[in-house]
């Protein structure tokens, strides 16, 4: 068993192998060979999104009631599940079945991972070290997601389309073997008062949370903020396919996407401290209008160092939604209890899984029917809402751990 003390290293390693996504550079051509077509896919990224959303709140109360150490086993389990689903199974029913069990996956992790690992530092004392030491953890996870990237169209072309599933098999299953040896911390498990039923417990915790004075813009501005960086980052592949880029420089291209992101990952904690929440919403809406500018217009430029060029632009916004998430964690976390906080956290997961799930479904028929440079067009209309509510960002002067 795996002490407190070793338990954030242990967690980043399991957190890398999870996100291991070796499909990610080819998941186009995965879901055409399994049957489906491109549309499809942001049909079934929609639905996905659906499902988290009605799972949120009741998988992250269960990380305030229960042990959430057995709450992230299931989690990390519904992700071997999936793969295996993936790997043995063809057709849309399939891709569909087992992007619900990384939904059931999600949506079991997204609160209580967080709400575990602050609970493990503040079990040592280190809890006002949690942006650092949940940046180390994003840090690992991109490093891990570059590493899949890189090589994941390798394996496909080299070694057929269910080698990248069952690479991902592999490594999300070593995740559930490290996590069984991580320790149960001693939490402040929610307590119902008399008379009061877990449905109702439920909605009042959800209720303190949009009424939050300062949470409810956060989980607000981050909703439609994570789903700008979604669009971008799915329409990287049907970008690259309309500028009739090699297959072979798909896996270069994710994969320096991926290096962005460790980047972003690496420095959010420095960064967090350097310049606050509201010197990251404001550098991050301005990459933001320039990436969907770019989305917009690089399938028409005429040189590829001109489409290689908007690419960069494009990733280095989708994957700054780290740097975000870092923030966004580290600022709930500090204006919780230890017996909300997993609920609180798929609160605000909820929030953003609603948004995306309408902006998925409708993917579908822009990118079968409007084309790639007029579907960009289209979404770009989230950048008045964006700008809304970084203004009300601004004007709470959000600090770190006040």
């Amino acid at each position: 068993m795996f002490s407190l003390k070793q338990t954030p290293n242990i967690l980043n390693i399991i957190y890398a192998c999870n996100v291991a996504i070796f499909p990610l550079p080819v998941i186009m051509f995965f879901y055409q060979y399994k049957g489906a077509t491109i549309g499809d896919f942001f049909l079934v990224q929609g639905i996905y999104a659906l499902f988290v959303f009605l799972l949120e709140i009741p998988t992250g109360y269960m990380g305030d009631v229960f042990s959430r150490k057995k709450v992230l086993f299931f989690g990390f389990f519904a992700y071997v599940i999936g793969y295996a689903l993936w790997f043995f199974g063809n057709g849309f029913e399939f891709l569909l079945s087992g992007e619900l069990m990384f939904g059931v996956g999600s949506a079991l992790m997204s609160g209580t991972l967080n709400a575990y690992l602050y609970d493990v530092l503040k079990s040592t004392n280190r809890e006002k070290k949690f942006h650092k030491i949940y940046s180390r953890m994003e840090l690992y996870g991109g490093v891990s997601m570059f590493v899949a990237t890189l090589t994941g169209a390798f394996f496909y072309e080299f070694f057929g389309a269910n080698s990248v599933a069952a690479l991902s098999l592999f490594f999300s299953s070593i995740s559930v073997v490290l996590l069984v040896f991580l320790p149960d911390v001693v939490e402040s498990k929610r307590k119902l008062e008399q008379g009061k039923s877990k449905i109702q417990d439920i909605l009042d915790i959800s209720k303190y949370t949009i009424k939050h004075p300062e949470i409810k813009w956060i989980i607000f501005y981050s909703a439609i903020f994570s789903t700008c960086t979604l669009i971008l980052m799915w329409g990287l592949q049907p970008i690259m396919i309309e500028a009739k880029i090699p297959v072979y420089m798909f896996s270069i291209v994710l994969s320096f996407n991926m290096l962005v992101r460790i980047f972003w990952s690496g420095s959010a904690g420095k960064v967090f401290d350097k310049i606050n929440f509201n010197g990251i919403v404001k550098l991050l809406l301005i990459m933001t209008i320039m990436a969907f500018f770019a989305a917009i217009f690089v399938s028409d430029f005429k040189s590829y160092s001109a489409v290689y060029f908007g690419l960069f632009i494009i990733m280095l916004s989708s994957s700054s939604h780290s740097l975000l998430k870092v923030a966004q964690s580290t600022l709930i976390n500090h204006r919780v209890t230890s017996d909300q906080r997993a609920t609180v956290l798929s609160v605000s997961a909820m929030v953003g899984m609603l948004v995306k799930s309408f902006a998925m479904i409708m993917l579908k028929p822009l990118f079968d029917y409007m084309g790639v440079g007029n579907t960009f067009l289209i979404c770009s209309i989230l950048i008045i809402p964006l700008c809304f509510f970084t203004r009300k960002i601004l004007n709470l002067n959000l600090k770190n751990n006040t």
